[in-house]
């Protein structure tokens, strides 16, 4: 049982249809990663206010990470009906539309999101690895360099930049790629790994081998 929750319970008890009360404990409990227990308090405040923008948006996130993709969609289009926060919940629609392989929604979501705020570094990395996972991985380059110019120091930004990079035959490009993100990410095994996989297709053995042994040395696990 989470601590952290008892307070809301005890105010619950007293005020059972407190809303505000009952936001706060599934706060609670999607922080702590306990998604059922925070969908029964978030559908219990859509029970006296089905337009709570609050209880909608999470529910959608909540779908989501349960693999109830078509819950959270339909959840989400609700949500945007409230004229709350358009962009949250385009942000949140674009992620659930990119888990289901609809790519084409996903985009426009994430689109919308840039359009509204130029600066959600976020937001391009996802339209980027659309971009990417359809094949167009110059178009893909485009769009993390406009993230880029945003946060230079992203690493999952110059991360995906080196896969796109490798993809489109540019090794120099990918492999200075592979060196911003682990600059700006030291111990990143993921991406040492990938980078020592290029510098092996290099013929650079050696550095191959140190990186791959650092790597080692992080995560002896790893087969």
């Amino acid at each position: 049982m989470l601590k952290n929750a008892e307070p809301s319970k005890k105010v619950l008890k007293e005020n059972p249809n407190d809303i505000e009360i009952l936001s706060k404990l599934g706060s609670t409990y999607v922080r702590a990663g306990e998604d059922e227990k925070a969908l029964e308090v978030y559908n219990r405040i859509l029970k006296l206010d089905n337009t709570d923008f609050n209880a909608l948006n999470n529910l959608g996130g909540i779908y989501r990470r349960l693999a109830r993709y078509e819950d959270s969609v339909l959840v989400l289009e609700r949500a945007l009906t409230t004229g709350t926060n358009t962009n949250e919940v385009y942000y949140n629609l674009g992620h659930t539309y990119k888990l289901m392989g609809n790519y084409d929604d996903a985009a426009d979501c994430f689109v919308t999101v840039i359009e509204e705020n130029p600066n959600d570094v976020l937001a391009y990395n996802h339209l980027g690895s659309i971009q990417a996972a359809r094949g167009e991985h110059a178009k893909a380059l485009q769009t993390y360099n406009r993230a880029l110019q945003v946060d230079k120091n992203h690493p999952i930004l110059h991360y995906n930049s080196a896969l796109s990079y490798l993809s489109l035959g540019k090794k120099e490009e990918a492999k200075l790629s592979f060196e911003n993100a682990l600059r700006t990410r030291p111990g990143w095994v993921e991406a040492m790994v990938d980078y020592a996989d290029l510098l092996i297709g290099m013929n650079k053995n050696k550095e191959a081998q140190d990186l791959l042994s650092q790597a080692q040395k992080l995560k002896s696990e790893d087969v």
